[in-house]
């Protein structure tokens, strides 16, 4: 990958790191301002070595996003996107700390690309690179796959060289930190740089039907979305993972539905009420969906996470990550590749 300038439309985001071997543990909080260009907003990661632990701030402000160089500058681990990492381990012989990293879409539409089928890639910079907070000693970036200027010049970088669906995890990708003994903790803050297709450009949303709750629980009410419109068979639905100023009110249904695809973020649930949520596409439920039953029909679909009774008819699906049924599984004429990963099904 050529080193230098990068000139493409992108979408920059402030994520963090999580060191842990699960990928949503200690997730930080969704904003609840959706997109409109805001600010460069920055995350500060700290890691203790001894332990492959991290914590993060809080958002902050960047004084200055001079030589920042994309159209949008936009917030939101969690949000628009989620970077997690498994497998985080210190080799003392080495002095290599590893990270398995992936990074997941959370958008109404593919990243990766301006054109949908050209790939290009996302590309993770460190906007302020490794220092030493804790004991003495160096900490550097050991296997970036480049650098290049992004907010400033020769800044290192990993790029996952693929197109992401809405709701897409990455592949995992190894990242190395070379690390002295003598080090206790560093930190470090990342920004995403991620080409969207050509035709999502000025006002156009990033997100599609929101939920915010803001009235009550009820899904057919129009206000409790942020776009003031209920999700209909078009829509890509997202529930916010929970925010420490998160609505208490979590969506239930009232009758059978049909969306385009689903996300549920950490912490947060969908009750179906016994009724049936039909999905033409992709279900990501790192919350919980319980109380009925969720129908995919889609090609090329994916699924992780918690639902109660699930049917598989007439399409693909794909395990993204674990996935537990709380209810019956039926698989009607529609192939299911575990990935991989786990399927579990307990039935009361």
């Amino acid at each position: 990958m050529p080193t230098g300038f990068r000139c493409r439309r992108s979408l920059a985001a402030a994520l963090l790191l999580l060191a842990s071997a699960c990928v949503d543990r200690n997730p930080l909080s969704p904003e609840r301002a959706l997109p409109a260009p805001e600010p460069l907003a920055t995350i500060q990661c700290q890691v203790t070595v001894a332990t492959g632990r991290m914590s993060c701030s809080a958002p902050a402000t960047a004084s200055s996003s001079e030589g920042a160089r994309f159209d949008r500058i936009l917030g939101g681990q969690d949000q628009y996107l989620k970077l997690a990492s498994s497998g985080t381990s210190y080799d003392a012989g080495t002095q290599i700390l590893s990270s398995t990293v992936t990074l997941q879409n959370l958008l109404a539409r593919s990243m990766g690309t301006h054109d949908g089928v050209t790939v290009e890639g996302v590309e993770v910079f460190f906007h302020v690179e490794p220092i030493v907070t804790g004991g003495t000693g160096s900490v550097s970036v050991a296997n970036p796959d480049g650098t290049g200027t992004f907010t400033s010049g020769s800044q290192p970088y990993f790029l996952y060289n693929q197109i992401l669906a809405p709701y897409e995890i990455s592949s995992g990708k190894v990242w190395q930190f070379s690390v002295t003994s003598t080090v206790e903790t560093f930190s470090f803050t990342l920004l995403i740089s991620a080409p969207l297709p050509s035709n999502d450009i000025g006002g156009t949303q990033l997100l599609d039907a929101v939920w915010q709750g803001g009235v009550d629980s009820l899904w057919t009410r129009p206000q409790n979305w942020v776009y003031n419109a209920v999700p209909d068979s078009n829509s890509i639905v997202s529930i916010p993972a929970v925010a420490t100023d998160s609505v208490a009110k979590m969506p239930k249904l009232t009758g059978d539905v049909v969306i385009a695809a689903l996300h549920v973020g950490t912490g947060s649930t969908l009750s179906l009420e016994g009724h049936t949520l039909t999905s033409l596409g992709t279900v990501d439920a790192i919350g919980a969906i319980n109380g009925g039953t969720v129908r995919m029909t889609g090609a090329g679909a994916l699924l992780q996470g918690s639902v109660n009774a699930l049917v598989l008819t007439g399409g693909s699906t794909t395990l993204q990550g674990a996935t537990k049924a709380t209810g019956a599984v039926s698989i009607q004429d529609a192939p299911l590749n575990l990935n991989g990963k786990a399927l579990s099904i307990s039935v009361p």
